[in-house]
This record gives C-alpha cells, sequence and structure tokens, in this order.
C-alpha cells in the first residue's frame, strides 16, 4: 500500500492534520463556528547539512513533531477560550531558527538547549493543564452540592452519563464545551465561573 504521508493529532476543540509542507488546524470556537487554518510547514531546525545523520535525524524528527504540536495545542486553546496567558505564549512561542554562520558544534549545542527549552515548557504545560482539571472538577463537585443535587439528577438533566459525570468531578476527565454549557444551565451558572475563571456565579 502506498504511504499518504498524512498525519495529525488532536487539540483542544479539533484537529490538527499535516500532509508535506502544509498543515492546517479546524478548532470549534465558543459560538459553536469553526476557525480554519492552513499554514506552511518548515522543519523548526531548518535544512543543516548534519540534520540528515543517523539518530541526530530521529531527534530532531521527534522534537519538530513536538514543537508543531504544542504549537497546535496553544492556537486551539486560544480559539477555543483557554487562558489568557496560553495566547500570550501562543504568540510568542516557537520562534527558534539556527544560524547558518555556526559551525556544525555550535548547531549541535543549541540544538541541545532547544530541547531541554521544549521539554522544560512542555512539563509545565502538563502541569498547568492538571492544576486546571483539579480546580475545574473541585467547583463542578462544589455547585452541585450548593444546589444540592446529586448526580443521577444532573445526569438526568444534562443527558451526561454517569459515570462521565463522576469523571469530570473527580478530574479524571475534562468536560468539552457542549457538556459545560450543560453544566452551567442546570447550575445557572455561568461558564467563566465553571472555567474557574471568575468567583462571580452569574
Amino acid at each position: 500500500m502506498r504511504s499518504s504521508n498524512i498525519g495529525g493529532q488532536a487539540v483542544m476543540e479539533g484537529i490538527m492534520m499535516r500532509h508535506k509542507d502544509k498543515y492546517s488546524i479546524a478548532v470549534r470556537r465558543p459560538d459553536q463556528e469553526i476557525e480554519l487554518k492552513v499554514e506552511d510547514y518548515k522543519c523548526t531546525f531548518g535544512k543543516a547539512g548534519f540534520l540528515k545523520w543517523p539518530i541526530i535525524r530521529g531527534v530532531v524528527s521527534f522534537v519538530d513533531g513536538l514543537v508543531v504540536g504544542t504549537k497546535c495545542l496553544m492556537y486551539s486553546a486560544e480559539i477555543a477560550g483557554d487562558e489568557e496567558d496560553e495566547k500570550e505564549a501562543a504568540k510568542n512561542a516557537w520562534k527558534f531558527s539556527m544560524d547558518d554562520s555556526l559551525s556544525d558544534r555550535e548547531k549541535l549545542h543549541q540544538l541541545g538547549e532547544l530541547i531541554k527549552g521544549e521539554a522544560a515548557t512542555a512539563a509545565n504545560y502538563k502541569e498547568q493543564r492538571a492544576t486546571r482539571k483539579k480546580a475545574v472538577a473541585d467547583r463542578l463537585q462544589q455547585i452541585r452540592k450548593e444546589r444540592g443535587l446529586v448526580q443521577k439528577e444532573v445526569a438526568d438533566k444534562t443527558g451526561i452519563n454517569m459515570v462521565t459525570l463522576y469523571g469530570y468531578e473527580i478530574g479524571k476527565n475534562e468536560p468539552n464545551l457542549e457538556a459545560l454549557v450543560r453544566l452551567a444551565d442546570v447550575y445557572e451558572v455561568s461558564l467563566d465561573y465553571l472555567m474557574c475563571r471568575t468567583d462571580e456565579k452569574e
């Protein structure tokens, strides 16, 4: 079977697809419209000859995929309505380029430093997401109890499976936009309140 050279990954409220020198991102906005973005793909590290060496080529491919994937995740977070600091991060992320005047040794050192930086960024993003997920889980559980409801009643009112609701409240799963809207309607609070962006319920 002939390879299609098409790849992709899930992003927040959407999907990213890549083929050769192009990649596109489709993200559902809070108003339910689809935001579509198509961009040219260029290797983060340029076209230096040593990047094609065995082992280094694999590392470069892995890190480049991480860079592009994280960039797309940050973009989708911005469109889907995530934190303001992630918007700023998305604007300034991945502005790396190699100086052709550097020697191969210097470029290898620069590559190593970049890998360290990207690993730290990925770890920080993962930690921020885990913190946000726990905060939302605690708030969902808190507001349900304040409204004097049990999970079965919430499930009946929202049409969301009880197992899924339980997952939301313990932070195992992260509710999507549709689920948040249903929950906000039942609890009579704003989406910003459920997402822990404000302490004002309305």
